[in-house]
């Protein structure tokens, strides 16, 4: 009785220990796959940016302040999701400043902005 207690004593302080020695943080998620299932910005965004942002936003007509024609550009006013100038903001309507595209009275129709967002929340697949 005596040999099992401090067997068990000795594999219980053993296991403590291993145990402690253990990294037990979580590793993060990969990094999305960009693959079929994900929009990706030449299928689909950039689509929606040729036919309502870069007729102004543009490197040479001067009414756009950004350009939206390449995909760091787009992607940069996706991620600047606090500023006035993002993208989400400007073509929802909000107080963020006139609305887009300018000739549009409610902004950027919802399907859109919604295939912005999961776009975004995709990764960002070129």
């Amino acid at each position: 009785m005596k040999k099992t207690i401090i067997l068990t004593f000795v594999i219980a302080f053993v296991a403590n220990m291993y145990s402690c020695t253990k990294d037990t943080a979580l590793a993060p998620p990969p990094a999305p796959t960009c693959d079929s299932t994900h929009i990706s910005y030449a299928k689909t965004i950039q689509p929606i940016m040729t036919n309502y942002c870069t007729s102004c936003h543009n490197p040479t007509y001067g009414s756009g302040a950004n350009d939206l024609t390449q995909y760091t550009q787009v992607k940069a006013g996706m991620e600047d999701s606090t500023s006035l100038n993002s993208i989400i903001c400007r073509t929802s309507g909000t107080t963020c400043g006139d609305i887009m595209p300018q000739y549009s009275r409610r902004g950027l129709a919802q399907v859109y902005r919604d295939t912005l967002n999961m776009w975004k929340n995709g990764g960002y697949c070129n």
